[in-house]
């Protein structure tokens, strides 16, 4: 093999090998290097929503475990004073919460006040028939969560109706 043959294969397999050597960090150290950075972010982020929907479920139960242990609504359950119903649940209640549904039932699950409300165009919209069916069967009491119901995801608390003293016998359930 001659110089000229020797320099034209040098010349050749230089940038083959250069190729062939970044092909391969690329592959067993890069990549496998940025997927577990990538992982660990994507970890990182779910841990904050995570812990974002906790908080928000802790403060949906805090506010419906502040209205249901309220004299005014312990009354309500027994003389069903509609003058209760119009002061305190106003679209201004749920647009300042933030909450699109309040239910009232009584210890039948007979639902007394139910309001389904939009807040984007702040507007009363008709209940699912089947969400009225998962309130009626008690089966959410005093409990809460989320809920993934047909194309909804709802983060619910539903407490016992009690004095403002927390203290019953119940009444219902809010």
């Amino acid at each position: 093999m001659n110089i000229r043959t020797r320099f034209q294969l040098v010349v050749i397999l230089i940038p083959v090998i250069l190729v062939g050597s970044i092909g391969a960090i690329s592959a067993f150290v890069i990549i496998p290097e940025y997927s577990r950075v990538e992982s660990a972010d994507v970890l990182d982020e779910m841990s904050h929503i995570e812990n974002l929907l906790n908080y928000m479920l802790v403060s949906l139960h805090t506010v419906n475990w502040d209205w249901s242990s309220w004299d005014n609504l312990y009354d309500y359950m027994v003389d069903e004073d509609p003058g209760f119903i119009e002061s305190n649940y106003v679209d201004g209640t749920f647009i300042d919460s933030g909450i699109n549904i309040m239910v009232i039932t009584d210890t039948s699950g007979e639902i007394m006040f139910g309001r389904y409300f939009d807040l984007v165009t702040e507007d009363e919209v008709p209940f699912p028939g089947e969400l009225i069916d998962l309130i009626t069967d008690n089966s959410l009491l005093n409990s809460s969560g989320f809920l993934f119901f047909e194309d909804l995801f709802l983060m619910y608390s539903c407490r016992h109706v009690l004095n403002s003293y927390d203290e019953g016998p119940s009444r219902g359930s809010h």
